[in-house]
């Protein structure tokens, strides 16, 4: 167990030469400066390690065909993300997730080159230690939850999800498989267990039935990858028009 942690550790430390992240109750990242001031007592356990950490975070686990970037309220960085959530989720669980949802904040850098990808630009993406969830919501609720999305700005959602928002800042249009909400129907929502606990003010997710996979994002995300390119098939995201804020 003490070599598992201090891997993850090892993870996080090498793919960011300003911070490092450590797990726990709560997330949180530390500048490696203080890192250094404070614990430089373990260099020595460190050490060992740090060169097959780094090994193995520079493995390319596949290609991108086009650059990805973070952006509001869509994004083809977000859309892959939601995209590959939702596929693997339905693995994990074995239930049909209706969409899938992450929050903007919880992707930590803002572009992936073109390219080859490594494991290692997961990890930065998706430092935090968060689970993939399948939540379960009732149609009525789901105004709440959206009103909640789009006063953040949008957050990645996955393609059988349309949003329009209006001028007014009001949900327009909002079509799940491409039919409207049923508030009598119990919808099944893709996401990690930060949010699904009532992170980042989802506390309309708070006592809702979960169905927990024990598979962290990033993990969901790497497998996603390392499938598509065992059959040669390179990552390609567009902007699809899935979340519209009309101005």
């Amino acid at each position: 167990m003490r070599r598992i942690l201090l891997f993850s550790f090892l993870a996080i430390f090498s793919v960011s030469c300003s911070y490092v992240h450590f797990t726990g109750s709560g997330s949180a990242l530390y500048k490696t400066e203080e890192y250094n001031k404070t614990n430089s007592s373990l260099d020595s356990l460190i050490n060992p390690y740090r060169k097959k950490v780094d090994l193995e975070m520079n493995v390319v686990i596949g290609e991108l065909e086009t650059t990805l970037k973070k952006a509001q309220p869509e994004s083809n960085l977000g859309n892959w993300a939601c995209d590959a959530l939702f596929e693997q989720a339905k693995i994990y669980s074995g239930e049909s997730p209706d969409f899938s949802l992450l929050n903007y904040g919880g992707l930590r850098i803002g572009s992936i080159s073109a390219g080859p990808i490594s494991k290692g630009k997961i990890y930065e993406l998706m430092p935090f230690d968060n689970s993939v969830v399948i939540v379960e919501m009732p149609g009525e609720q789901m105004n709440a939850l959206f009103d909640h999305v789009i006063a953040k700005g949008g957050w990645p959602i996955s393609s059988n999800l349309r949003i329009v928002v209006g001028p007014d800042n009001k949900i327009a249009e909002l079509k799940i498989n491409g039919e409207n909400v049923d508030n009598k129907r119990i919808y099944k929502i893709a996401t990690i267990d930060y949010l699904a606990n009532g992170g980042d003010n989802c506390s309309f997710f708070i006592g809702k039935k979960q169905i927990q996979t024990a598979v962290f994002l990033r993990d969901a995300i790497i497998e996603n990858t390392l499938a598509r390119n065992k059959v040669n098939k390179k990552i390609s995201a567009e902007i699809d028009g899935r979340f519209i804020i009309k101005k």
